[in-house]
């Protein structure tokens, strides 16, 4: 019974030094050196969401969970997979393979549940939606030589990009409705990168649309913070809903594809107002400081004030604005609390039960990061640290234990 009892003893203690050694090395974790191994990195994560989407249940979990969950997922994956496509590191072979699961996103976000809850507002079935087609059809356009082009896909771009200019300029406050009555910020300018792309690929004048849209947002930013607001009301444009980390870590990622300087000029107010520390971890909260509101759909949970989806999408933020100190930090945080797990050529957060945030961290570890120096990124010694010194416990206490029992055994 006295050997069953240490064996159990023994057993355990090995199992949370081998926990605690795992967490502190996730957590002293830092984005990969070169960009090979950043490519090996993004690649594992979207092999598992191939398989997960393309064919498992995945789109149909994440429609079950938030009303845009399918398409949201197909345009994450997608976008993805095109700047695997663009990387510096990529082949042929691999670029190629990038280009279909693209062209798949692109096939799929028009129909079943990542179509379904969508319906005409000033544009073909909101700008939510419309925004979303037409980045991903300008990323798949822009990877193929003109002649190789199709016809089809062309066509509709083309006319959803006039589209959405001429429904840009023609409301009064350059913002259209996700839903009827409506309108989020953040959907916006998601639909207004996939005409400024349009311009770069086909020469056309649709940029004068951001232009204008650009000059009213900056007339009517969040006082408190200088940044869009979370929502705005369809008729007025004027403020319902404060500026927001889910919605600003997303905007200001697209931004700085469109308009660099713009991009970080908001990037920094967002780090001024919703920064936070945990643990020795730069994150992001949902709300400003002082601002009481809860968690919704968009937010995900809100844990000790800090928003789970702003500091996930965050990454991306940071990489694309050139922040490497928050970049680093996010980046240990998705090894430390997504633990993730490989099989084969497959990686998966969370054992894959939550296939838009493996989406949302494969987008961000495969945008481009601003950052020059990489050494830059930063190695995390106070969090490392602190998860040491119980391990040092236990092994201090383990050894006493072990001593304890020899002693035994020889007066025996």
């Amino acid at each position: 019974m006295r050997r069953l009892r240490l064996a159990i003893e023994v057993a355990f203690v090995a199992v949370l030094l081998w926990l605690l050694s795992s967490a502190a090395f996730r957590a002293a974790s830092v984005p990969p050196s070169t960009e090979a191994e950043e490519l090996e990195q993004v690649v594992s994560v979207l092999r598992g969401l191939e398989q997960d989407i393309e064919r498992g249940d995945a789109l149909d979990r994440m429609q079950r969970m938030f009303p845009e969950g399918a398409c949201f997922t197909l345009t994450l994956y997608g976008i993805a997979w095109a700047n695997v496509a663009e990387h510096p590191a990529v082949d042929d072979a691999l670029k190629k393979g990038a280009i279909a699961r693209l062209s798949y996103a692109v096939a799929h976000v028009a129909k079943g549940s990542a179509i379904d809850p969508f319906t005409d507002t000033q544009v073909r079935l909101g700008v939510f939606w419309l925004g979303q087609r037409n980045l991903l059809l300008a990323r798949l356009l822009r990877l193929m030589p003109e002649q190789e082009r199709p016809e089809l896909l062309v066509t509709e771009f083309h006319e959803n990009s006039q589209q959405l200019a001429d429904a840009f300029l023609a409301s009064p406050h350059r913002h259209l409705d996700s839903y009827k009555g409506m309108v989020w910020p953040a959907d916006n300018v998601t639909a207004l990168l996939s005409i400024v792309l349009h311009d770069r690929l086909y020469g056309t004048a649709h940029t004068r649309a951001y232009q204008e849209w650009k000059q009213w947002t900056l007339d009517h930013l969040d006082p408190a913070t200088g940044l869009m607001g979370g929502r705005l009301d369809s008729s007025t444009g004027a403020l319902i809903e404060p500026a927001r980390g889910s919605a600003n870590s997303w905007i200001t990622t697209l931004l700085a594809e469109i308009d660099p300087e713009f991009a970080k000029d908001l990037y920094s107010r967002y780090r001024k107002h919703f920064t936070i520390k945990r643990l020795d971890f730069l994150m992001f909260r949902e709300w400003p400081e002082g601002v009481a509101r809860g968690d919704d759909i968009d937010s995900g949970p809100i844990i000790w004030d800090v928003g789970m989806t702003a500091t996930g999408v965050g990454l991306t933020a940071a990489r694309a604005n050139g922040d490497a100190e928050m970049a680093s930090d996010i980046h240990a945080l998705s090894e430390l609390l997504g633990w993730p797990t490989t099989s084969g050529d497959q990686t998966r957060y969370i054992f894959g039960r939550l296939p838009v945030g493996d989406a949302f961290l494969a987008f961000g570890k495969s945008t481009r990061a601003a950052i020059v120096p990489k050494e830059s990124f930063r190695i995390r010694p106070k969090v490392h640290g602190m998860l040491a010194v119980p391990i040092v416990a236990l092994l201090v206490l383990g050894f006493l234990r072990w001593r304890k029992l020899l002693k035994r055994q020889s007066a025996r």
